[in-house]
């Protein structure tokens, strides 16, 4: 944990570095959206690492795939 002015960004590596990588792939991990970082996400993403955080209101995001239940 670091205060919300602080750029931890390096402490965040750090922390997903250090965590046995078959626990990441069973977890989720949940962003508020003051860690909102599309660039960050993007690395989760490439890693095969999943995620969930709220969208923000002004973001454009378009359809990749439709499911019909």
């Amino acid at each position: 944990m670091t205060p919300a002015n602080l750029n931890n960004y390096p402490e965040f590596e750090e922390i997903i570095e250090g965590i046995d990588q078959n626990t990441l792939n069973q977890s989720v991990l949940k962003f508020e959206l003051g860690y909102y970082d599309l660039k960050r996400f993007m690395k989760l993403k490439d890693k095969g690492i999943k995620f969930v955080t709220r969208i923000k209101r002004n973001a454009k995001y378009g359809v990749n795939k439709a499911y019909a239940y």
